[in-house]
């Protein structure tokens, strides 16, 4: 079983999936700031660089791994 949010997957590293609200909870951010910067559109709706790089360390650490279908 596999949770999705706009076609990409997340799952965790023992098969487990990871979702937003996993990271969102972890960062202390929203889930909807979580997906815009996952989506690799932080820049573009001014979401500061220390904010992306805090989802993006905390989505590697919890074993985050896209699979686009």
């Amino acid at each position: 079983f596999l949770y999705t949010i706009y076609n990409i997957y997340f799952i965790r590293e023992n098969d487990c999936m990871v979702t937003l609200k996993d990271i969102a909870q972890e960062t202390g951010l929203s889930a909807s700031t979580v997906s815009i910067v996952l989506k690799g559109n932080g820049n573009a709706r001014k979401i500061s660089q220390d904010t992306q790089k805090k989802v993006l360390s905390t989505a590697k650490r919890l074993g985050y791994k896209p699979n686009i279908q």
